[in-house]
């Protein structure tokens, strides 16, 4: 199979089921080029997937689950992990809880509810996004989840790197450093 035809596959699954079938057809009808035929179902996927920006729901979804709500929840996850990190860094130097103040049922008590907060914030967040965006979910979606993404998944893994790094060179001071690649890539993976 040639790439154009490759593509112009690809570019119809964007497209509803029932739709699919009509574009192919009229596309094979047509007789058009790889090239026109690509420039022409790329306008038409646009088309139909600005339709539903065209209503209030999918920005106030924009404006008001994925802005907030994944800055709230990413950071609601980061402490968690931050505290997990911390007591188990604790327990691998030193082979002893890490002591905060609060007693073990205490911070387990704290690390529950704090866990409990992410599992009802990304349930209530993606309810209300999938409710407010209706079509627009797919943008929102992945909006949502790159706000996760840079505030507190994969991406903290390479600042935690360039950390490392500004500390070699002694640049910035770090605190908690592991002591070696063992410990980096487990404490650096972790959220």
């Amino acid at each position: 199979m040639k790439l154009g035809q490759w593509l112009i596959n690809k570019i119809t699954r964007t497209l509803e089921p029932e739709l699919q079938d009509a574009v192919v057809g009229d596309v094979a009808e047509l007789k058009m080029s790889d090239r026109r035929a690509i420039c022409e179902l790329v306008g038409l996927v646009v088309r139909r997937q600005a339709q539903p920006w065209k209503t209030w729901r999918p920005w106030l979804a924009l404006v008001g689950i994925v802005g907030p709500v994944g800055v709230l929840l990413s950071r609601i996850s980061a402490g968690v992990v931050t505290s997990f990190s911390i007591q188990a860094i604790a327990y691998w130097k030193y082979g002893v809880p890490y002591s905060s103040g609060l007693t073990e049922a205490q911070e387990i008590e704290s690390l529950v509810c704090f866990s409990l907060a992410v599992i009802c914030w990304s349930w209530v967040g993606g309810f209300a996004l999938g409710t407010l965006s209706g079509d627009a979910f797919y943008v929102n979606g992945t909006l949502f989840c790159l706000v996760w993404f840079c505030l507190c998944g994969p991406l903290q893994m390479l600042i935690y790197s360039a950390r490392l790094v500004l500390n070699a060179l002694h640049l910035m001071p770090h605190t908690a450093l592991p002591h070696n690649l063992a410990q980096f890539i487990f404490f650096a993976a972790l959220p």
